[in-house]
């Protein structure tokens, strides 16, 4: 079996077993080094990582701390004007960035979906600072929905577990009025 039929076998058989990725995807491709072969990998583009607060972060009651929560931005080769914002679990005490977050960002720009996955404060005593992050979220996209080829009125929010208590809330609960729009 030559180089490029294992290569096609790796392939082949990752299809079958995990699904074709969704067309459109941007990919990078890197070569990893094997004892049997050199074998081509499909990999997508680093998301870009945005800071929210700039290392000024409130934690409520009109305090601050020189803290910070980020946005990582997949943007998908062909857009179609839709974002969402993700939220990953990890009963706020930790967060699962991978498979609830960037896993999930690569699966929606394929789909032409700009996925955000935030990677929000962990509230350690503060039940307020996470929701602060995923609201920043929000105006941020908002905010840079030009730049970013997203239509302003599509943007959506969705979590898991603990992100998806975050993204419920952050959808039903706005700032106070006087305050920037969520």
């Amino acid at each position: 079996m030559n180089s490029f039929s294992k290569t096609t076998s790796l392939f082949l058989l990752t299809s079958v077993l995990c699904g074709n990725p969704p067309p459109g995807i941007i990919r990078t491709t890197t070569t990893i080094k094997s004892e049997i072969t050199n074998i081509k990998v499909s990999m997508p583009l680093k998301p870009k990582k945005i800071a929210l607060w700039d290392n000024r972060a409130p934690i409520g009651e009109g305090k601050f701390k020189q803290e910070d929560a980020w946005i990582h931005l997949h943007q998908p080769a062909k857009p179609n004007g839709a974002a969402v914002i993700i939220c990953p679990g990890g009963g706020y005490g930790g967060k699962v960035m991978g498979a609830e977050g960037h896993g999930i960002a690569i699966w929606l720009s394929g789909h032409g979906v700009t996925g955000v996955v935030l990677q929000y404060r962990l509230p350690m005593g503060r039940s307020l600072v996470p929701l602060m992050d995923a609201q920043r979220a929000i105006r941020l996209v908002r905010q840079r929905a030009k730049e970013w080829k997203i239509d302003a009125n599509k943007v959506g929010v969705m979590g898991f577990s603990a992100g998806g208590h975050l993204a419920s809330t952050a959808a039903t609960h706005f700032p106070k009025a006087g305050g920037p729009p969520a």
